[in-house]
């Protein structure tokens, strides 16, 4: 025999003396052992087989035939496991002491599905039904010699609660397993926090979106109307304004229609949207997305418009002729970035606000997409406003040696303190945001992971669709998203479509809508 026979198999030959009795064949069993001629199963721990074998085969001819379509999964080697598994389902061990069947362990399939279901999938190619895993026995069987904790890492497995039919691409990532075809549920009773924590985020993400609308609408309603007003190096505030309109909005349909974006019926249950199977969610997501980055490039073109006036002298025509090349990185960046989006497929639901976004499950994609995009915008503009006010503080400094008019160096105070008022009311909460978004995405699994656990050690676990014969992973630490720092990272992605109202409120703003009203009335009149 091979010298690679596992302790597991050892140990069932040293037990089947002692129990022997216990397992003798049916009377009427004519079936014995027989060698194995199965030309990829002879190098395996065994040699001896009995048929018919698990899968019904009756000759190892036929077994041989049903293995072939196999072949490709053992030549990649997609898990070092695949082939003892596969060569123990059609030509499984038999000792000539039980003169029975030794059925494969539980474990080991795990081990050769976590390998190899991914590669299967992408051809098109679901993990037999006669393979389930859950199938296999624990004890008795033959498997790999392995330790007590990699058993219990395999033992994760997605509930039907949790299941997703076949083709819709979900996953879930628990301690580093992917299980494929399944999602967090949204069943009222397994969320991740209870609905009067939900109940009362979603009243906070309703009460500041609204005022985040209303704020935006009344920036972008005042740029409108007084235009020549509002020329660069402030116009990107504009083009803020309506980004922050869209997520406002985007925030209100979420809070105002529970879990109809964020989660799917998928079959028979009920769990958070992934990929791009919701077209609503999508479209959701999609417009969420381009949002904040184009809030956030528009930041950036404001801050270089700033760094050309102050630093470089430029007057506002200089900086408007080179309009179209703001907008082509204003709307360009985050569109490509969008697309990006959709190719990756890293969409998901946001239980706790009901709208679909970034990388609410995954900690991956929330870095590369949200997190990395936001900071960088955020180091650049900080410098750009850095170096504009540094040279402000030159020009000051200048008029006050050369003994200026009062009222110049008044103008440009003033212009000083907004800018740098409205870069404190942006670089703050978004700076935050970014913070709290690294805090998510160092959490996430483990969240998911101590929700999951919680769940399967709960009293009603058969309900929601765990095996009886499933062992649960140990308890180890509690893990819960905290309700303070979930409502500061809502505010702080609303915060700043509040803020934009801060640039046009002032007495000409007054000014200007008495204007529009005069007209108003005198065309009524007319």
């Amino acid at each position: 025999m091979n010298c690679k026979i596992c302790l597991p198999f050892l140990l069932c030959l040293v037990s089947s003396l002692c129990v022997a009795q216990l397992f003798q064949p049916s009377p009427h069993t004519t079936q014995t052992c027989q060698p194995i001629t199965l030309q990829i199963c002879k190098d395996v721990a065994y040699n001896m087989t009995m048929l018919p074998n698990l899968l019904g085969h009756t000759t190892q001819e036929d077994a041989a035939q049903a293995m072939s379509q196999f072949n490709p999964l053992m030549k990649v080697q997609c898990s070092e496991d695949v082939k003892l598994f596969l060569c123990t389902l059609h030509v499984p061990l038999c000792t000539p002491v039980l003169n029975q069947i030794i059925q494969p362990c539980r474990h080991l399939c795990l081990s050769a599905r976590r390998g190899c279901e991914s590669l299967m999938l992408k051809f098109g190619f679901r993990w037999p039904e006669q393979m389930e895993c859950s199938r296999f026995p624990q004890t008795f069987c033959v498997g790999e010699n392995r330790t007590e904790s990699e058993e219990k890492r395999d033992e994760l497995e997605c509930p039907t609660s949790m299941r997703t039919p076949f083709n819709t691409n979900y996953a879930l990532l628990l301690k580093n397993i992917r299980l494929e075809d399944c999602s967090m549920s949204c069943d009222e009773e397994s969320m991740i926090i209870d609905n009067r924590e939900r109940s009362t985020i979603r009243m906070w993400i309703a009460i500041w979106a609204g005022i985040s609308f209303i704020s935006s609408i009344f920036t972008v309603f005042t740029f409108l109307i007084d235009m020549n007003r509002f020329n660069y190096p402030v116009r990107p505030i504009l083009y803020m304004a309506v980004c922050y309109t869209g997520i406002s909005v985007i925030y209100l349909i979420g809070v105002s229609n529970g879990n109809n974006y964020s989660c799917s019926r998928m079959g028979t249950s009920l769990v958070v949207t992934q990929r791009l199977t919701n077209i609503k969610c999508t479209m959701m997501a999609l417009v969420f997305y381009l949002c904040t980055n184009g809030a956030a490039a528009w930041w950036l073109v404001l801050c270089l418009s700033w760094f050309l006036t102050a630093r470089l002298q430029w007057g506002n025509e200089s900086i408007s002729s080179l309009s179209i090349y703001f907008h082509c990185f204003g709307w360009g960046i985050p569109s490509i970035l969008s697309l990006g989006l959709l190719i990756t497929e890293s969409i998901d639901g946001d239980v706790f606000s009901g709208i679909c976004s970034v990388g609410n499950l995954s900690g991956h994609a929330l870095f590369h997409l949200i997190v990395l995009p936001q900071s960088l915008s955020i180091l650049i503009g900080v410098f750009l406003l850095v170096a504009g006010i540094s040279s402000m503080l030159h020009i000051r400094s200048y008029y006050k040696v050369r003994q200026a008019l009062d009222e110049d160096v008044n103008k440009l105070e003033k212009l000083m303190l907004r800018i740098s008022l409205f870069a404190i009311l942006y670089a703050v909460p978004t700076g935050v945001g970014c913070a709290i978004g690294t805090y998510h995405v160092m959490s996430v699994s483990s969240w998911l992971e101590d929700w999951y656990t919680r769940k399967c050690h709960s009293h009603h676990r058969l309900s929601l669709g765990f095996s009886s014969m499933h062992s649960c992973p140990t308890v180890e630490s509690s893990s819960y998203p905290d309700i303070v720092i979930l409502a500061t990272k809502y505010l702080c992605q609303l915060l700043v479509g509040i803020t934009s109202a801060v640039w046009v409120l002032s007495l000409k703003t007054i000014a200007s809508y008495q204007r529009m009203y005069g007209k108003f009335l005198g065309k009524t009149s007319a």
